[in-house]
């Protein structure tokens, strides 16, 4: 009879890093408990100021690679090009994975069509009730319910571009995903022109060839949020000016959906919701809704401003 050895995929656990080794330490330390049978670690070290993430990689014997460029969605890239299991599973270097992370995440792709996986982030434990209050509001819990989404899921375009499915924080990808798909953005993400939404558009990319995405609560891990209703207010309207600036893209680079971005701004002025979110939804207004809509303004105009910067830098 074949173990779980024989018959699970392998997986490559990657952490994109940047400066910031006692949280790289943390992620490593946990993902040491996995229990999962055939998985490797790799640390991408992102345009380093030094060799403190190279030092926490040798200690922990995982993997290691620079990619020079800055850039989330080149380290990503970069990470899926280095590594050799199967699955390409990527967690936040502040992320804390639970022993049966890979499980979760891995069990999806025994259907040949899911190309992508995401699972559930729940917020690291707060000292306080306003932490606990905090944390819960800022919705990045996706809920206990078991979410498979492709063309023919009602509300796919919203869910896979607006953050319906999951964020890159616990998400995996099928190795062969990128030799059928260009890869992360490099526009999008951490060091791009804007700085979210690479993996929102991954999966829009990915759903829009045919495939499947699915969310997956089993694959647990914990994560930083907002500890106080300050913290809490800059990260929504942070978020919501990221969600202008990838509206904006959306609008000039993907012509061909043009009507369905449209039509989602539209339900947003109107208040209308069209992504569930399962734990994530809640009614509570951190700030006032005037500050809303100029953070989202201001986000598709941050856009303008960087999409001439770099054409202007590319000339140069």
């Amino acid at each position: 009879m074949p173990s779980e050895s024989d018959s699970a995929p392998s997986c490559s656990v990657v952490i994109c890093t940047r400066d910031r080794p006692e949280h790289l330490d943390s992620c490593l330390r946990a993902l040491a408990s996995l229990t999962y049978p055939r998985f490797d670690v790799l640390v991408v070290d992102n345009a380093p100021s030094d060799g403190r993430a190279w030092e926490v990689a040798r200690r922990w014997r995982t993997g290691y690679v620079v990619e020079p460029r800055p850039g989330l969605s080149r380290a990503r890239n970069r990470g899926a090009r280095t590594c050799a299991g199967d699955i390409v599973a990527y967690i936040d270097d502040d992320a804390i994975a639970d022993p049966r992370w890979l499980h979760g995440l891995a069990a999806e792709f025994a259907d040949p069509r899911v190309m992508a996986v995401t699972g559930r982030v729940l917020p690291l434990e707060s000292a306080d009730e306003e932490g606990r209050k905090c944390a819960w509001i800022a919705g990045a819990d996706r809920g206990p319910q078991r979410r498979v989404y492709d063309l023919h899921t009602d509300a796919w375009f919203a869910c896979a571009n607006f953050g319906g499915i999951g964020i890159g924080a616990n998400m995996a990808l099928r190795k062969d995903a990128f030799r059928i798909w260009p890869g992360f953005n490099p526009s999008l993400g951490r060091g791009g022109i804007i700085q979210a939404c690479e993996e929102n558009h991954a999966f829009f990319e990915l759903i829009a060839a045919g495939y499947r995405v699915v969310y997956a609560p089993a694959a647990i891990v914990l994560h930083h949020a907002p500890t106080n209703l300050t913290q809490l207010r800059e990260q929504h309207l942070r978020m919501l000016t990221e969600a202008g600036a990838y509206l904006a893209f959306m609008l000039t680079e993907r012509p061909e959906h043009r009507s369905a971005t449209v039509r989602f701004i539209l339900d947003g002025i109107r208040g209308r919701r069209r992504i569930q979110n399962g734990a994530a939804d809640n009614a509570a207004r951190v700030a006032p809704r005037w500050r809303e809509l100029y953070a989202g303004v201001r986000g598709g105009m941050l856009y303008a401003a960087g999409r001439i910067s770099a054409r202007l830098a590319g000339q140069a």
